[in-house]
């Protein structure tokens, strides 16, 4: 699997919140924090994470940053803040404040992720859409969970019983619902990367490795 750094940007209402944030996600390597100010000097953003009261305010900087960044926007702020935050474009709301592993989730939920399929084609997951070189396709969500367990594990197989008990809790065992999401996620991902050989591979008699 490829990784990298899941870049934030908080564009708060106080001060005291782009701390809380900083420190909500300190035990998370994968995410770093910026500062709607930091976007003169980096714009390169993977999600931004809004103040509630910025929903239905004109704001220069907001509106710049969704125009030529096209990010998920996900407000953050009390639980009554939800319903207007929601009558409002976004992909997610936060409570506030921050639990970590709620922040963590939620924007690793919806920022996306870039993985490394067919040796060293990278394509990426945003929600449930699967980009590459050569197109983009829609992911069912048992498509989505299979393909997020299998980049985690990369390249080490995912056992066929891991597969069952996250991906499919409710399938009996020698049903072969699983390997048809399977050979549907192998041909979206083909689709999207161009590949030439197949990105999911069988490890007989244990599962699958991507």
């Amino acid at each position: 699997m490829g990784s990298k750094v899941i870049h934030i940007c908080i564009i708060f209402d106080e001060a005291r919140e782009f701390s809380d944030a900083k420190l909500a996600l300190s035990h998370f390597p994968e995410f770093s924090v910026h500062s709607g100010t930091d976007y003169q000097t980096k714009s390169s953003f993977d999600a931004l994470l809004v103040h509630w009261s910025l929903s239905g305010k004109k704001s220069s900087l907001l509106d710049q940053l969704k125009r030529e960044n096209v990010l998920p926007v996900v407000y953050y702020g009390p639980t009554e803040a939800i319903r207007i935050s929601f009558s409002q474009e976004c992909s997610d709301f936060i409570s506030y404040p921050f639990n970590p592993d709620e922040l963590a989730a939620r924007l690793f939920r919806v920022s996306p992720q870039i993985i490394t399929v067919c040796q060293n084609i990278r394509i990426t997951l945003t929600g449930y859409i699967l980009s590459g070189p050569k197109n983009s396709v829609k992911l069912s969500r048992k498509e989505r969970a299979a393909l997020l367990l299998l980049s985690a594990s990369a390249p080490v197989p995912v056992a066929r019983k891991t597969l069952l008990a996250a991906v499919f809790p409710t399938v009996q065992e020698g049903s072969r619902y699983p390997d048809i999401i399977i050979s549907s996620l192998r041909s979206k991902i083909r689709s999207a990367a161009a590949c030439s050989t197949s990105p999911i591979q069988a490890a007989w008699g244990y599962g699958y490795r991507l």
